[in-house]
């Protein structure tokens, strides 16, 4: 209980002013970086982190997604055509490196690859684009505060009432419990009502 709470005092500390300069660079800097340590977590539990022909080059395109579309926002619809071309070369480069390691590489290994690169740079990448939008910083703080709701209601229901494990090989003290405990708890309406009354105050 002692280390989740330093550990969310630290990642609440260093949130605030991100999102406070987030009209700046350092915000897409701050998303390529998360996104490169949610492309290693992903190939490391496929177990292909140490396959550099398939890690270096998402590590590259979720460094640099993030940061080009905030780069070429100004022509939003040739960079979203950018970012979806690099995400399909991809796709291509990882079929035509199964071709050529001739069965040593898995057509269903490329197909968890590639899904799991696509969602998580995907996703920063769109976290990046919808700062820059009318009302942008309402939305983002919703992203967060919705994200350290769900992670309240589910720990303390999961701490309760958790008895049948989520997914153990991923993360072991997850529950099913803990799972329903987080939706239902920001689905509350009251809990969805100060967020959302909350959030428009901050954002007048």
């Amino acid at each position: 209980m002692k280390q989740r709470l330093i550990t969310s005092a630290f990642i609440l500390a260093a949130t605030v002013p991100i999102l406070i300069f987030s009209q700046y660079i350092i915000y897409p800097i701050v998303l390529s970086v998360l996104a490169v340590g949610g492309v290693f977590e992903a190939l490391r539990v496929l177990g292909t982190e140490r396959a550099w022909f398939i890690s270096v080059p998402a590590y590259l395109i979720a460094a640099a997604l993030p940061i080009g579309l905030y780069l070429g926002r100004e022509y939003l619809v040739e960079s979203l055509l950018a970012c979806a071309f690099i995400i399909l070369a991809y796709l291509v480069y990882l079929f035509a490196l199964a071709v050529v390691e001739r069965g040593e590489l898995k057509l269903s290994t490329v197909a968890q690859v590639f899904a799991w690169v696509t969602y998580i740079v995907s996703s920063f990448t769109a976290a990046t684009l919808i700062r820059y939008i009318d009302g942008g910083i309402y939305c983002v703080a919703l992203i967060f505060i919705a994200s350290w709701i769900c992670d309240v209601f589910a720990y303390i229901t999961g701490s309760l009432f958790g008895r049948h494990k989520l997914i153990p090989e991923v993360s072991p003290k997850k529950t099913v419990e803990g799972a329903f405990g987080g939706v239902l708890g920001f689905f509350d309406d009251l809990v969805f009502q100060i967020l959302h009354d909350g959030l428009r105050f901050c954002a007048c």
